[in-house]
């Protein structure tokens, strides 16, 4: 099922810190968040229950690069973000 790009936000991009990620709208039971790195390693994982209007991931300790954020909504719905994290 595609996502459409309003109804997932994350912010701010290039980041260094924390990324906010916003459900615009999104209705789910469970939302799992994951960091990839350009070869695909996961880099970070967060699960969410319950329908909530957004999350951070925490960044801190994540060498500057390009990344791909993968949100999965259900098991189903998917949305990928190219993020930025310069240092």
């Amino acid at each position: 099922i595609f996502i459409p790009p309003s109804e997932i936000k994350v912010y701010p991009n290039p980041a260094s810190e924390v990324i906010h990620v916003s459900f615009n709208n999104s209705e789910f039971n469970k939302a799992e968040l994951l960091l990839r790195d350009p070869l695909g390693a996961i880099i970070l994982t967060k699960t969410i229950s319950s329908n909530v209007s957004g999350t951070q991931l925490d960044i801190a300790q994540i060498p500057s690069g390009i990344y791909f954020l993968e949100v999965y909504l259900d098991h189903q719905d998917k949305h990928v973000e190219k993020i930025v994290i310069v240092k």
